[in-house]
């Protein structure tokens, strides 16, 4: 697809992306053209952009792709999510983004390049020239020309859960009784996470990521709805 063309369907979901999730429409359309090459791939009618993966009860399409399994290249038939359209492909993904802990840091930064290199200092991607290739393509296209006013993000940010539905690293570490549910429940299951401090650190990230690999459960080292299920831990504080 060529690039005017890209833009002129992609602008409008990245800016109703960025009034519902605070993301800045430049590094959706940033990100969306690095995944997506410019629009050439969405997987046809799916509209998905980003290479989202289908949970549980999802709309779904099949397509195979390779994944790295046990340090080999292996091809598999994935199931990713299927979109209604571009704009709820968007809007997924700056969810996705917004209401993930590891990616807070992001929504405190001052503009779309603070914010393209936090979301890649917390993990987006495993390339280390991640952060600059968003970068690059924002100034060379002059994408935030696209990105509505800051306080758009601050809004956001202030209407975001209060309580995380996702507990994983992230700077400065996440606290509370809930980390320390967690502990105490990998420490149960022979997973030792260090001091039961209440701390979200780093040998805490090592005990889930043991426990994910030893339950079968992606490795991931967040602890979500299905890894706190397993955990039997409530992530809503008492």
């Amino acid at each position: 697809m060529q690039k005017d063309a890209f833009l002129a369907i992609a602008v409008g979901p990245a800016r109703a992306s960025q009034k519902a999730t605070g993301v800045p429409a430049s590094v959706t359309l940033a990100q969306a053209i690095i995944e997506s090459g410019w629009g050439e791939s969405h997987m046809d009618d799916a509209w998905n952009f980003f290479g989202i993966k289908a949970k549980s009860g999802e709309p779904f399409v099949v397509v195979r792709t390779r994944e790295v399994v046990g340090g080999n290249d292996v091809f598999i038939n994935a199931r990713f999510r299927r979109f209604a359209s571009m704009e709820d492909c968007f809007r997924e993904h700056g969810r996705f983004l917004r209401d993930n802990p590891r990616y807070a840091p992001a929504f405190r930064t001052a503009d779309a390049e603070g914010f393209a290199r936090a979301i890649h200092a917390a993990g987006y991607a495993t390339d280390p020239h991640y952060g600059d290739a968003l970068i690059g393509i924002i100034r060379d296209n002059d994408l935030t020309r696209y990105d509505t006013a800051p306080e758009s993000r601050k809004l956001a940010a202030v209407t975001r859960p209060k309580s995380p539905t996702e507990y994983a690293l992230q700077h400065p570490n996440v606290r509370g009784p809930v980390v320390k549910a967690i502990q105490r429940a990998l420490a149960g299951a022979g997973c030792k996470p260090g001091p039961i401090d209440g701390v979200f650190g780093e040998s805490t990230d090592a005990a889930v990521r043991r426990y994910q690999k030893a339950h079968g459960l992606n490795v991931d080292g967040v602890v979500g709805p299905i890894t706190s299920g397993r955990l039997n831990v409530n992530l809503e504080p008492a």
